[in-house]
C-alpha cells in the first residue's frame, strides 16, 4: 500500500489485506484451541480482550502517526507483521521439539 498511487490500487490492496486477516484469525483462534487443551475458555477469553484491545488502541495510533506521515502506519504494521511471524516460528519449533 505504501506504493500505491491511484485509487484502484489502493482498493485492491485494501481488500487483499482485509481478506487474508478475516482468514487468518479464524486460524489463529483453532490453533490456540488446539495448543490448550486444559485451558481453552482463558486462552479464547484473552485473545478476544487483546482484539478488542488493539481494536481500540490500533486506530489511534494509527491516527497519531497518519498526522505526521501518511506512510508511518503501514511501516509500523511491517514491523509488528514481521515480529509476529519471527515469534510464530519461533514457537512452531518450540511445539514441534516438545
Amino acid at each position: 500500500m505504501i506504493y500505491d498511487h491511484s485509487h484502484w490500487q489502493l482498493v485492491v490492496a485494501t481488500l487483499v489485506i482485509f481478506e487474508a486477516f478475516d482468514m487468518l484469525r479464524p486460524a489463529i483462534t483453532t490453533l490456540l484451541t488446539k495448543m490448550s487443551q486444559d485451558n481453552q475458555g482463558l486462552l479464547n477469553g484473552i485473545n478476544m480482550s487483546l482484539t478488542s484491545v488493539g481494536n481500540i488502541i490500533g486506530p489511534l495510533i494509527s491516527g497519531a502517526l497518519l498526522d505526521m506521515n501518511y506512510q508511518y502506519p503501514y511501516w509500523v504494521v511491517i514491523v509488528f507483521l514481521v515480529a509476529a511471524f519471527i515469534i510464530t516460528f519461533g514457537m512452531n519449533k518450540i511445539i514441534v521439539r516438545d
